[in-house]
């Protein structure tokens, strides 16, 4: 583990034809852990609300923790960790509007930048496992165009920090519930990296 780097809030989003996609949990918020890296490569062929996308996914580069903020109390329910993967893949350009505890935003969510697993976790420091609650849930973060500039403040909780003060900075990527169909080596001895030169 090296270092929190984002937050994460839950957000209603609306897509202009479609109805809104609401808050589920309006509890729980993940905090980014950049993580040690290591080689990877792949393709994944990812179904969400933009359509369907074959992703090239590299090194994994962050652990989602499930978050508190501004709340004091146990942890949450069981819900999913992930690792998230850098990746690749084409455009999906779809304007959004975003709707969260701090406000609306109206931009766009232009190309994918992370590819999250759901992940079980065990924690050296104390020995506790952390168990995969939904396996089919995964998620594509697009970045945003133009990035929402406000800055917040908040009080995380996770199962790594207590009540931390944040500053919370522009809101760059919106994380889109997915499901992951196939994945595919990307080796070179496989047919994922043939796959990938011609598509």
């Amino acid at each position: 583990m090296l270092q929190l780097e984002w937050f994460q809030n839950p957000t209603q989003k609306q897509v202009p034809g479609l109805p809104p996609f609401p808050i589920h949990d309006p509890r729980l918020h993940y905090t980014w852990w950049r993580i040690t890296e290591h080689p990877w490569d792949a393709t994944v062929q990812a179904v969400n609300q933009f359509g369907d996308q074959t992703l090239h996914v590299g090194r994994p580069l962050y652990l989602l923790n499930p978050a508190l903020k501004n709340e004091t109390g146990p942890p949450l329910l069981p819900a999913n960790h992930y690792k998230c993967y850098e990746c690749q893949g084409p455009p999906v350009d779809r304007p959004v509007t975003l709707t969260d505890q701090f406000g609306i935003w109206q931009t766009t969510a232009v190309v994918p930048r992370f590819f999250c697993n759901p992940v079980r976790k065990t924690n050296l420091a104390n020995g506790n496992v952390y168990d995969i609650v939904d396996p089919e849930q995964h998620y594509v973060y697009y970045e945003l165009v133009p990035p929402d500039p406000r800055i917040f403040t908040g009080v995380v909780t996770d199962q790594f920090i207590q009540q931390r003060p944040l500053d919370l900075t522009e809101g760059r990527y919106l994380g889109v519930p997915t499901t992951k169909e196939r994945v595919t080596s990307a080796r070179n001895d496989t047919w994922g990296k043939l796959k990938l030169m011609y598509r």
